[in-house]
Protein backbone atom coordinates (compact mmCIF):
# COMPACT_ATOMS: atom_id res chain seq x y z
CA UNK A 1 0.00 0.00 0.00
CA UNK A 2 1.51 3.33 -1.06
CA UNK A 3 -0.06 6.38 0.57
CA UNK A 4 2.95 8.61 0.04
CA UNK A 5 1.06 11.21 -2.00
CA UNK A 6 -2.40 10.75 -0.52
CA UNK A 7 -4.46 13.67 0.76
CA UNK A 8 -5.81 12.25 4.03
CA UNK A 9 -7.21 15.48 5.45
CA UNK A 10 -10.58 14.68 6.96
CA UNK A 11 -9.97 10.91 6.88
CA UNK A 12 -10.46 8.90 10.07
CA UNK A 13 -6.95 7.88 11.10
CA UNK A 14 -7.94 6.35 14.44
CA UNK A 15 -6.09 3.14 15.08
CA UNK A 16 -2.99 4.05 13.09
CA UNK A 17 0.05 2.81 14.98
CA UNK A 18 3.29 4.77 15.07
CA UNK A 19 5.00 1.75 13.53
CA UNK A 20 2.77 2.23 10.47
CA UNK A 21 3.83 5.86 10.05
CA UNK A 22 6.37 5.05 7.32
CA UNK A 23 3.50 3.93 5.07
CA UNK A 24 2.17 7.49 5.24
CA UNK A 25 5.45 9.30 4.63
CA UNK A 26 4.71 12.26 2.36
CA UNK A 27 0.93 12.06 2.82
CA UNK A 28 -1.00 15.22 3.65
CA UNK A 29 -2.87 15.34 6.98
CA UNK A 30 -4.34 18.15 9.03
CA UNK A 31 -2.82 19.66 12.16
CA UNK A 32 -5.60 18.11 14.25
CA UNK A 33 -4.90 14.67 12.79
CA UNK A 34 -1.21 15.06 13.59
CA UNK A 35 -1.93 16.26 17.12
CA UNK A 36 -3.99 13.21 18.13
CA UNK A 37 -1.25 10.55 18.11
CA UNK A 38 1.26 13.01 19.56
CA UNK A 39 -1.12 13.80 22.41
CA UNK A 40 -1.43 10.07 23.12
CA UNK A 41 2.35 10.05 23.57
CA UNK A 42 2.08 12.95 26.05
CA UNK A 43 3.19 15.70 23.66
CA UNK A 44 1.40 19.02 23.21
CA UNK A 45 0.94 20.50 19.76
CA UNK A 46 0.42 24.26 19.71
Amino acid sequence: MDLSEADLRGADLCGIEMMDARLFRGALISRDQAADPLAQMGLNVL
